[in-house]
């Protein structure tokens, strides 16, 4: 009797300690681009509407099995673009620039493959999943034509803005190289960001951004 409850004490552990290697827990900071898609009426040849970017996040994954894993990536990231159409075009002789920078908190649902290549620490990992994304604030930037004119930036009040729309839903996708470093993986990674929702409900504005970034990740 001693030696069954023995066995299945060690059963019971090994299942447990199986279980926790099976989840991994990582931190990531990437910069890139954003901008938006403005569709065929306002995406002119030759307008740049990139800005600069940020992605600071964390995940959470689940180790389907030996290739495929299941998981979150809450974030913190910033998305907008330049040239914002009803600024720029609509007062073309006065306003040279105009920006929208929007923060928004995002918790993709992701599946992500993990596959060694000619090593056991050199690991690829493609990803791909989407989610939604909530615009906690946003600042608009105007650059002036005229060269004693001060720029303004303000931020945006979203009561007086009600046609700024915080809810978003995007794709993700995202390759990763990682190496295995002491307890976890050490990793680079791109990843692109493709909104479905348009941002204002006055015209197209489909976010978009590419991030480019280190990561590392570790395993319970």
């Amino acid at each position: 009797m001693k030696i069954v409850k023995l066995v299945l004490v060690l059963a019971a552990f090994h299942c447990f300690a199986s279980a926790n290697a099976q989840i991994s827990l990582g931190v990531s900071t990437t910069w890139g681009e954003t901008w938006q898609d403005y569709g065929d009426d306002f995406n002119r040849p030759g307008t740049d509407f990139k800005l600069s970017s940020f992605r600071y996040s964390l995940s959470a994954y689940y180790a389907i099995n030996s290739f495929l894993e299941i998981g979150l990536e809450p974030a913190y990231v910033g998305r907008g673009a330049a040239c914002e159409p009803g600024f720029v075009w609509q007062n073309p002789f006065v306003i040279q620039d105009a920006t929208f920078e929007g923060n928004y908190i995002e918790v993709p649902l992701m599946l992500q493959g993990k596959f060694n290549v000619f090593s056991e620490k050199l690991l690829v990992m493609p990803k791909v999943g989407g989610g939604p994304a909530y615009l906690v604030n946003a600042y608009r930037s105007v650059k002036f034509i005229d060269p004693e004119r001060s720029d303004e930036r303000w931020k945006v009040d979203f009561e007086e803005e009600s046609t700024i729309e915080r809810l978003d839903f995007g794709i993700h996708a995202g390759l990763a190289i990682g190496y295995q470093l002491g307890p976890g993986i050490l990793q680079a990674e791109a990843r692109y960001y493709n909104g479905l929702k348009d941002t204002s409900s006055l015209l197209t504005s489909l976010n978009r951004s590419l991030h480019y970034g280190l990561g590392y990740t570790i395993f319970l």
